[in-house]
């Protein structure tokens, strides 16, 4: 799916999704390094997560809770790494 039709259904689906942008920050805080340090999670993936997760804690919360709506690897890695198993 191309950026903009992605855009296109995230407007028509979910509207509420636009509002929220990437903290101007979050690349310089620390769970935003734990995260990029984490093998097959490069610095595009982990600014993914922070557009959908203010913290390390709302991750983990949302990983338990199978509530992630990242591609199954990348869940599968983050799952590992921070040890978010049920």
């Amino acid at each position: 799916m191309s950026d903009r039709d992605e855009l296109s259904w995230i407007k028509s689906n979910e509207p509420w999704r636009l509002g929220k942008t990437v903290k101007t920050n979050i690349e310089s805080g620390e769970w935003f390094l734990k995260l990029i340090n984490i093998n097959g999670i490069g610095i595009e993936t982990a600014r993914d997560i922070g557009t959908m997760f203010d913290s390390l804690e709302e991750l983990k919360k949302a990983l338990l809770n199978n509530k992630v709506g990242l591609r199954n690897d990348i869940v599968k890695k983050l799952k590992q790494a921070l040890k978010c198993y049920q």
